[in-house]
């Protein structure tokens, strides 16, 4: 603890609490297969790490002492009883090993196509997130003066808004590489990540895979709740599959897609302006999707920044400034 008087780097401390936020995110129960892949890609990454390091203690001539006592340590940590932690990039629970699980493994594994494809989305889901901010929350909030956080990983891709004096996610639009065959598995895992879910929050959320089974596709046309948006991307045909008649689902679509388009609400008015030259907020609500606060506190700021006055007449309306 640090002495009475002493600065705290709060920033820091935060930017701590949101990796930890994220990996724990990801934890949701998985396939004996996935498990399997997961192990492997560990095994292959210690497997790695050891032979560098033993490249490196030959050459400084310490390879006969310490290579054989790191083995079996790393050997350890490699394939241990329990599961407790999580990645961005693999995203797995606590479950048994099957003894095939090399072979398994091997079969699974993406190949040097499929895992260009996955790269290539990732990287046209980060130039989006990067660039661009949401400006209508799933409440018809307006939030684009909110601070979006982008976090990224090789096969991930996770923008946040949080607010008050916690800084609690209102917001998580989340992507990231998941692979399930079984139908039952997968609307167990969403059902178990709904549940998590509080009041107020909101999580737009997308399993990219080389390919999914039909059924999973037109269950995931189906699938409907109040503060869980449900996609998946399939990397071999393209296609971003979800419940096109769910409101929130046409709202954060963007955020999932390759070459979706979103209108900025400072289209939106511009083209009121030119059909009808004078506008209010009912106008505003209309065509954005802002609820009567969300519009109001938008036209304010536009007022604020001079773009728009006030013309009054019966009622408040709008126009561009002269």
């Amino acid at each position: 603890m640090s002495p009475i008087g002493e600065n705290v780097d709060v920033f820091a401390i935060s930017d701590l609490v949101d990796k930890m936020d994220m990996g724990f995110s990801h934890r949701i129960e998985l396939t004996n297969k996935n498990l399997s892949e997961y192990e492997n890609r560990i095994g292959s990454k210690k497997q790695a790490e050891r032979e560098e390091r033993e490249i490196r203690e030959k050459e400084q001539k310490e390879a006969e002492e310490k290579a054989p006592a790191e083995d079996k340590t790393e050997m350890s940590e490699t394939f241990p009883t329990e599961i407790k932690t999580s990645s961005t990039d693999d995203i797995e629970d606590e479950t048994s090993v099957p003894s095939d699980t090399q072979a398994h493994t091997k079969k699974d594994e993406l190949d040097t196509e499929t895992l260009s494809k996955l790269y290539s989305y990732v990287n046209i889901l980060e130039q989006k997130f990067e660039k661009q901010h949401p400006e209508v929350s799933y409440d018809g909030e307006y939030i684009a003066d909110k601070q979006w956080k982008v976090e990224l990983s090789k096969k991930s891709v996770r923008g946040s808004i949080k607010e008050g004096r916690f800084k609690t996610p209102m917001l998580i639009v989340d992507n990231y590489g998941k692979s399930i065959d079984d139908k039952r598995d997968i609307i167990e895992m969403i059902q178990a990540k709904a549940s998590t879910i509080e009041q107020n929050q909101y999580m737009s959320l997308c399993f990219i895979s080389s390919s999914w089974d039909q059924n999973i596709k037109d269950w995931a046309r189906t699938y409907s709740h109040q503060r869980l948006g449900f996609f998946i991307y399939d990397l071999e045909e393209d296609d971003l599959v979800y419940n096109e008649t769910d409101e929130n689902n046409r709202k954060f679509a963007f955020w999932h897609s390759t070459n979706g388009t979103r209108t900025k609400l400072t289209q939106i008015v511009d083209q009121l302006i030119e059909d009808e030259e004078y506008f209010d907020l009912n106008d505003v609500m209309e065509h954005s999707g802002l609820n009567l606060r969300g519009a109001k506190k938008f036209i304010d700021s536009l007022v604020k920044k001079k773009a728009l006055i006030d013309v009054g007449l019966d009622s408040p309306k709008y126009t561009r400034s002269k």
